[in-house]
């Protein structure tokens, strides 16, 4: 599958999850194809797409749960960049928190429905 519209880009992903991979780190497709994975979470959580009308300053909040899941995608797949499985692990859980927080806010009903408006 292609994603020609994404929430996020492979550059914040990365910058969100420093050290992904050792050598070689993950392709860009490797990273498009978690922030795909990331999309289609969060549409199937909104009940809608907003993939048409995506504006990065209205829809902040789905760029950073996009970010924060593909980054969390990523370290999952190969956390050998980081200098222990610990390292790796707490960071994991810093962003796996924050990306419950942030679906857990896009399955509130007035949050989607000011994502509808904007």
């Amino acid at each position: 599958m292609t994603y020609s519209e994404i929430y996020t880009t492979e550059d914040i992903v990365r910058a969100r999850a420093k050290n992904i991979g050792a050598d070689p780190n993950p392709t860009d497709g490797m990273v498009i194809e978690y922030i795909g994975q990331a999309q289609e979470l969060i549409d199937s959580i909104l009940g809608f797409s907003l993939l048409e009308n995506f504006n990065e300053t209205k829809h902040g909040i789905v760029k950073m749960v996009c970010t924060d899941i593909a980054a969390f995608y990523a370290i999952a797949y190969d956390p050998s960049g980081f200098t222990s499985i610990s390292e790796a692990a707490f960071i994991a859980d810093l962003i796996y928190t924050n990306m419950l927080r942030g679906l857990t806010l896009l399955k509130d009903e007035r949050i989607q429905k000011k994502l509808m408006e904007a």
